[in-house]
């Protein structure tokens, strides 16, 4: 028999039988907040998004004689809708192949930046947010981006918008960053409903959303790289040996005009000759 891709998810994250329609990732309608003078309730725990993986459930199970696994799994934050199936092989049954399986994670407030692989450091790049609105009615934003010693805001300089998101609609703010600091940096966004919104926007009394997410920026250094690489055969000799046949000593030479913060040295050892060859 054809194995099953059962779409029962269970955790912190989702449970949902195949047949029923999507629940939410995350529950973002637990208070609300009054607008014209009323009296705000005091916000949930935001629960920040950053898990954001390119696929999900690659992975190899032994299924015992009962014909089936369970896993408990952890429903990536990203908001889509992920499509699974299942593969297995037998001694006595064969191959097979099960049908498509689909769970959507969804949230009706959320928002959304794709960012490059890597950017230079001082090169100035543009921010895109997403901000996207599925609820039946307008609602004040604020957008904020974290601020951070590893880059600036360049241009006017802000990190907070201001908006009304209208129902059923996205809005999109560009920040335009200048990365200051090498390495993986944390960039973090979020977007709250403004309960001291200035202009009339939606209903006088909403529920409050929130939504945050973080994604990490390779920051490299500016130039071209250059590698200087040294190798050498040790013939290593047993702690009651010759010591000094055990090391060896390489001199490099660093350029006048290296980039700061750009060097780098790393040592590889293998006592499997042939295996760096082939790899």
């Amino acid at each position: 028999a054809a194995p099953e891709f059962l779409n029962d998810f269970e955790g912190d994250a989702i449970r949902q039988p195949a047949a029923e329609p999507p629940l939410e990732l995350f529950s973002s309608t637990d208070t609300s907040a009054s607008y014209g003078g009323g009296v705000q309730v005091p916000k949930p725990s935001l629960k920040l998004r950053d898990y954001f993986p390119e696929t999900w459930l690659w992975t190899i199970e032994l299924v015992g004689s009962e014909g089936s696994v369970v896993k408990d799994e952890k429903l990536p934050h990203t908001v889509t809708e992920w499509v699974g199936s299942a593969i297995c092989s037998n001694k006595k049954h064969g191959f097979g192949i099960s049908n498509v399986a689909r769970i959507k994670a969804f949230q009706p407030f959320f928002i959304q930046f794709t960012m490059p692989y890597s950017v230079k450091r001082g090169e100035k790049m543009p921010l895109k947010v997403s901000i996207f609105n599925h609820m039946d009615h307008d609602m004040p934003i604020s957008v904020t981006l974290d601020e951070s010693m590893n880059f600036d805001v360049a241009d006017d300089g802000t990190n907070v918008y201001h908006l009304c998101l209208k129902k059923s609609d996205s809005e999109v703010v560009t920040f335009n960053l200048t990365f200051a600091a090498l390495g993986d940096i944390n960039v973090t966004v979020e977007a709250a409903t403004n309960p001291t919104y200035e202009k009339a926007c939606g209903p006088e009394t909403i529920l409050a959303f929130q939504d945050k997410v973080v994604k990490k920026m390779i920051v490299e250094p500016e130039g071209f790289p250059v590698e200087q690489t040294r190798s050498k055969f040790i013939c290593a000799q047993g702690l009651d040996g010759d010591e000094e046949g055990n090391a060896t000593t390489w001199e490099f030479s660093v350029p006048d005009n290296v980039v700061p913060d750009s060097e780098r040295m790393f040592v590889f050892a293998s006592g499997d000759i042939l295996g760096p060859s082939l790899s």
